[in-house]
């Protein structure tokens, strides 16, 4: 594929029974005649709904599909009141199509004993290349997607046995709606060799990365139903002592959650 060009191709996923389910594209392409990598490869994710006629693939998950008295949830189709089925996971650790020259981290926070393990959506992962044969070198941010995973090009083996490796941490950014948090949510991550052409799992601080996430989706649709923005993105803070309460103080515009709020 020469500079600059694009392409497209298309798979057939195996019959599936009737429900909803999470579908990952790892895609990658080669450089000319066999050589190196032009582009990191690109996991996506999509969602596929089957019904007993036909389907339909989402961009997002789709409640609204789901015809009366089936319960809108990922998995094989359930009735509505019945027990819920099991999560879809994106894929298994050791699956075939992770490429050997990156390291995968599927970054998730705990929801509740429902549901469990979820995407931290939104997240950026930082870090740097570390170790002997050179100095540190800064890696390209990188934002959770709604499958929850990211990849970044595996450390160079700098000879004699010297490995590099991948070194970081996570945070919640500034967006339109929500002040961020560098600290806390994500206090460590570390990647070696031995993690290529592998999905490494990592987990967040569910206590500081929900409240960001609640309050930024929720800005969000207030802003657009009301027509009304904020001049500055809400500040908030989390407070872990015992006699703590949810909180707001107009003077500093500020909210304060406790865990138990959030």
């Amino acid at each position: 594929m020469a500079k600059g060009g694009t392409w497209s191709g298309s798979y057939t996923v195996p019959g599936e029974a009737t429900g909803y389910y999470s579908v990952l594209v790892n895609a990658h392409t080669h450089g000319p005649d066999g050589g190196p990598w032009l582009f990191d490869d690109v996991p996506r994710e999509a969602w596929m709904f089957v019904s007993e006629t036909d389907g339909q693939l989402t961009r997002h998950f789709e409640e609204l599909l789901f015809p009366e008295g089936v319960r809108p949830e990922p998995g094989p189709a359930t009735a509505d009141g019945a027990g819920s089925p099991p999560r879809v996971q994106a894929r298994h650790p050791d699956y075939v199509g992770w490429h050997p020259d990156s390291v995968y981290l599927q970054v998730l926070y705990y929801n509740d004993w429902r549901r469990g393990f979820l995407p931290a959506v939104g997240m950026e992962l930082y870090g740097d290349e570390k170790g002997r044969g050179g100095p540190p070198r800064k890696l390209e941010v990188r934002v959770v997607p709604e499958d929850g995973i990211v990849s970044f090009r595996c450390p160079p083996w700098s000879g004699a046995g010297a490995a590099r490796y991948l070194e970081g941490k996570g945070r919640v950014p500034e967006t339109d709606y929500v002040r961020g948090r560098d600290e806390d949510v994500l206090d460590y991550w570390r990647a070696s060799n031995l993690d290529c052409g592998r999905l490494k799992t990592v987990h967040v601080d569910h206590n500081w990365y929900l409240p960001w996430r609640h309050l930024d989706v929720g800005g969000e649709r207030i802003s657009k139903h009301f027509g009304h923005y904020r001049a500055n993105p809400v500040n908030w803070n989390v407070d872990f002592s015992e006699d703590a309460r949810a909180k707001y103080n107009w003077f500093t515009d500020k909210i304060t959650l406790s865990p138990s709020y959030s």
